[in-house]
């Protein structure tokens, strides 16, 4: 039984981690990416002078 609990907290604590590399890090990097590369001129705004 106890040896269940850790496997399941184990297989928890691997997934939290993926998903929040992957929600935290690789989603936005590619977002940002992809609107630097499509829409250089908008995705950096205007500065204010």
């Amino acid at each position: 039984m106890f040896k269940a609990a850790v496997n399941q907290m184990k297989t928890a604590l691997i997934l939290l981690i993926s998903l929040m590399l992957l929600t935290g890090l690789i989603y936005p990097l590619i977002v940002t990416g992809l609107a630097q590369f499509f829409f250089p001129t908008q995705a950096n705004g205007s500065l204010i002078q």
